[in-house]
């Protein structure tokens, strides 16, 4: 049976149509700090302050060159601590500011990873962006 006809009945058998995803490019460690390199273009952020304060309110823009960003998931983690941050940012996209995600919060010092699901005109990423927030 051709694989469209087979995917078809199990669809009707099951009773449910579902939509399945491309499994995302997972890219971990981004050794190019801020930025990048994807399938097709690069994604980098910008701090609204530099460096990350500590314990402090700071935003970040993402931007794509060479593609185009379509929808972001932002969240950040202290791996060490198996936390993350005390405050729930807010992600904002508008044509002339692109996506920002505001409300961040490094409330304490050391080892972060910034993660970030994003959906380019290619597909799903999925990004670790490391940071260290605080002296070394």
């Amino acid at each position: 049976m051709p694989r469209f006809l087979s995917c078809a009945a199990l669809v009707l058998a099951c009773g449910a149509c579902q939509l399945i995803a491309p499994e995302p490019v997972i890219i971990r460690g981004a050794p190019d700090g801020p930025a990048v390199t994807l399938t097709q273009g690069t994604l980098r952020y910008q701090s609204s302050v530099e460096p990350f304060p500590l314990n402090e309110y700071c935003s970040i823009q993402f931007v794509a060159e060479g593609t185009e960003l379509i929808a972001l998931e932002f969240d950040a983690d202290m791996p060490a601590h198996k936390h993350g941050m005390i405050t729930k940012p807010e992600i904002t996209w508008s044509e002339d500011k692109g996506w920002w995600v505001h409300g961040m919060n490094f409330h304490m010092p050391g080892a972060w990873v910034m993660s970030v699901n994003a959906q380019t005109t290619e597909g799903w990423y999925q990004i670790d962006f490391p940071v260290h927030i605080g002296p070394r």
